[in-house]
């Protein structure tokens, strides 16, 4: 779907962001029954994704091994990499090759890292899945008890080959089918938990230290403040034993959750201290507890970053935009926030 968050055109974001193919598989064949029903359950997107997994198999020659990425977050975008430069508007021909060059790379470290000391069996099948810094159930609401396990696997990127993630994929399906209490038909990441703590057919590997997936969303030690709001005092966003609670959700926490953590350089965004794309991962998620984050991002980004300053142009009203980010400002500490380029005539 033609996702707009807060009038940022996301789903263009998106796609400008990469020179890698992108193909929106929750738009195929999806009937007004979807639409108003069963669109945004995980069976749906699961289903959904299964079918572009079958078309993309017709296409792929048997002795071709190609990694397929998966990315069910709405607000995400990549990072450019330097050596991907572009042409006015355009990727340079050769950019292409280089982001899946990058995907490769990167997907083949984190398997090698989390091998077994025997190493992995020829037959083993794996999949990198995203991970973030707690727990949650849907976009914004806690674990229950005993549920929060380290490392947080997220369910909003999802890398592997055809050979993996069509029983990945299928091994969901059966969990939820068989969910009588309907506790993992709406979300995908705690559906994702349920199948890594089984002996299953396909590998889970987290994505540990973000390498790939990238998550815009903080955490803060220490128990929330329940009378925030911040949950219900016993579920958990972390194990026991190591207490959290999130803070990219919160405006007057951003300075920490976002400007003390992050810094945009051309049409990347880094962490702090990296000096390249090549210390970043590949590409930010941003949804649920971190729009305020992903905002930011692309605020940044607009700033410095052709492409996104004419996708936000064409589809957003600036003045809006000017109001949210004044009333940002008021929250913050003086100081806590760099003013705002101003134009000569303000």
């Amino acid at each position: 779907m033609r996702e707009v968050a807060g009038e940022f055109p996301v789903h263009s974001v998106f796609h400008a962001s990469t020179p890698l193919a992108v193909s929106n598989f929750c738009e195929r064949d999806v009937t007004e029954a979807d639409v108003a029903g069963d669109a945004q359950s995980a069976v749906f997107i699961l289903r959904q994704a299964l079918a572009w997994l079958k078309l993309a198999g017709l296409s792929q020659r048997h002795d071709e091994h190609r990694l397929h990425m998966i990315v069910l977050g709405t607000n995400a975008f990549f990072n450019e990499p330097s050596e991907a430069s572009r042409i006015g508007p355009s990727f340079s021909p050769i950019a292409g090759k280089v982001a899946a060059a990058a995907v490769i790379e990167r997907y083949e470290d984190i398997i090698r890292e989390a091998a077994p000391s025997g190493g992995w069996s020829p037959e083993a099948l794996r999949v990198v899945v995203g991970t973030e810094g707690f727990c949650r159930r849907g976009h914004a609401s806690p674990c229950a008890p005993g549920e929060a396990q380290e490392p947080y696997l997220h369910a909003s990127g999802i890398v592997g080959s055809l050979e993996a993630l069509e029983p990945l994929v299928w091994g969901l399906l059966a969990i939820a089918d068989n969910d009588e209490l309907g506790e993992f038909r709406t979300d995908l990441s705690a559906l994702l938990r349920k199948y890594a703590s089984l002996q299953t057919e396909v590998e889970v590997v987290p994505d540990r230290h973000q390498r790939i997936f990238g998550s815009l969303a903080e955490v803060s030690s220490g128990h929330c403040d329940v009378s925030k709001g911040a949950g219900d005092g016993t579920s958990e966003w972390c194990v026991q034993t190591k207490p959290c609670c999130p803070i990219s959700s919160a405006l007057d926490r951003l300075n920490k959750a976002f400007h003390s953590r992050l810094h945009v350089a051309g049409c990347s965004l880094l962490p702090a201290g990296a000096a390249s794309v090549a210390e970043a991962p590949l590409l930010w998620l941003g949804d649920g507890l971190a729009k305020w984050s992903y905002l930011l991002a692309l605020d940044g980004l607009a700033q410095s970053c052709a492409y996104v300053a004419r996708l936000v142009l064409l589809n957003h009203p600036v003045d809006l935009l000017e109001g949210l980010f004044s009333a940002f400002e008021a929250t913050q500490e003086p100081g806590a926030v760099a003013p705002r380029a101003r134009t000569p005539a303000e």
